[in-house]
């Protein structure tokens, strides 16, 4: 870069710019203004290609600081939607979390209450552990009592209750094997029954009469009739008019079909009929004469001049032995 002339060298004093040379003074030439103009142009016009080099260096520097503006923009937009997102992350996970925690408190309940109901079955397990020793301990006991006392006392509860059934029966009379008929009156079979025996009874004696079925689904006999008498000393004078009758058939009661044999009994509980009928093997097997039923109780005679004996039980079956074998000790005899 060239520099301005330096005007303070500059003498318009003329005496100054006189220059001695050897003994012959000299004046300078002063030079021309072209040159001076020339020289300021070529400043001016380095300064101008020097300014033009700072705008081209500048408008460089200020359009990468542009593009870097522009660049952190776009960095800071992708920062905020970044944000944004962890921002919608984190409000989702908090949602999220307070959901679990609302799970968590039920599950803690749910615990809770599972333990409750854990102690209620160990306490109901206990309970019943202890049910079963106390049971464990009456079995035992029961097992320690004697069988055959136990027997006796269920076969004497039997018998009660059979007594009891069979008294609430005293006043009955059972008819058996007389046909069944469409629209049967029983009342007036009964009359004519009474008839026939020559035996007065009037309808108002009659409290209840009816068929019962048979024990024995195949039995293929005639229901029989149970008739409920105002009292047992009716149903018991009945019974001696049929026996003194000498028996009883259909044909007397003008019934149709073959004649068959109409039997008048004392209604006996079913333990009672099947004990009857084991008395009747016995005596046909013994040679036994008469078997009948007074006053619900079972009796037995091998020939009239013999006494009869009572069979209350099954284990009285055995008195049903012939004449030598048969009279011992306590024998019950009627």
């Amino acid at each position: 870069m060239l520099r301005s002339p330096d005007k303070s060298q500059s003498n318009p004093d003329i005496a100054g710019s006189i220059e001695i040379v050897g003994n012959v003074t000299q004046r300078k030439r002063k030079q021309p203004e072209s040159e001076f103009a020339e020289a300021i142009r070529t400043l001016s016009q380095e300064i101008n290609k020097k300014l033009d080099d700072w705008r081209g260096e500048l408008e460089c520097a200020i359009s990468k600081i542009t593009d870097s503006v522009t660049i952190i923009k776009a960095d800071l937009a992708t920062v905020t939607q970044v944000t944004s997102d962890i921002k919608t992350d984190l409000d989702s996970l908090r949602c999220e979390y307070t959901g679990l925690d609302n799970k968590v408190c039920s599950l803690d309940a749910k615990h809770n209450g599972l333990v409750k109901d854990v102690e209620t079955l160990g306490n109901s397990v206990q309970y019943t552990m202890d049910e079963q020793d106390d049971l464990k301990k009456k079995m035992e006991l029961i097992r320690s009592v004697n069988t055959e006392t136990i027997t006796d006392m269920i076969g004497g509860l039997e018998a009660k209750i059979d007594s009891l059934e069979q008294q609430a029966r005293q006043c009955n009379l059972e008819i058996c094997n007389v046909p069944e008929l469409r629209n049967e009156n029983l009342i007036t079979l009964m009359e004519n029954i009474c008839t026939k025996i020559q035996f007065k009874l009037c309808a108002k004696d009659i409290l209840a009469i009816h068929r019962v079925p048979h024990a024995h689904t195949e039995n293929k006999k005639p229901k029989n009739i149970i008739v409920k008498l105002s009292s047992r000393i009716l149903r018991d004078n009945l019974l001696s008019a049929y026996r003194l009758g000498k028996g009883l058939d259909t044909n007397q009661l003008q019934l149709t079909g073959s004649p068959n044999p109409i039997y008048l009994h004392e209604h006996l509980t079913l333990k009672k009929k099947l004990l009857f009928r084991q008395c009747k093997d016995a005596a046909v097997k013994n040679n036994f004469k008469y078997v009948w039923v007074k006053h619900a109780t079972i009796l037995v005679r091998e020939i009239d001049s013999e006494p009869a004996i009572a069979i209350r039980s099954e284990k009285d079956i055995s008195k049903i032995k012939p004449k030598m074998a048969k009279f011992k000790p306590g024998t019950d005899h009627v």
